[in-house]
């Protein structure tokens, strides 16, 4: 399956990567907040959930807190020229 970026998934790409370059794993509603457009919290769910199913992050639950990490293959495919 051939993985295909939008720009939406970009952008939350692009906050979860310079979080995690900072040493910070974001929850949803801190990266729906940073988000450069406006969207429902259910839209961003939906998105976080595809990326997750694509490989891309993982979700880390620790009780009602739920993480987003990137994995290898984001960088590959969001920082790769």
């Amino acid at each position: 399956m051939r993985f295909l970026r939008t720009e939406k998934q970009t952008a939350i790409m692009k906050i979860v990567l310079e979080a995690a370059d900072q040493g910070r794993f974001l929850t949803q509603p801190e990266i729906h907040a940073l988000l450069p457009y406006t969207c429902a919290y259910g839209s961003l769910r939906t998105s976080i959930k595809f990326l997750d199913r694509a490989g891309v992050i993982v979700r880390h639950r620790s009780g009602i807190v739920c993480t987003i990490k990137p994995t290898a293959k984001a960088y590959i495919l969001f920082r790769a020229g």
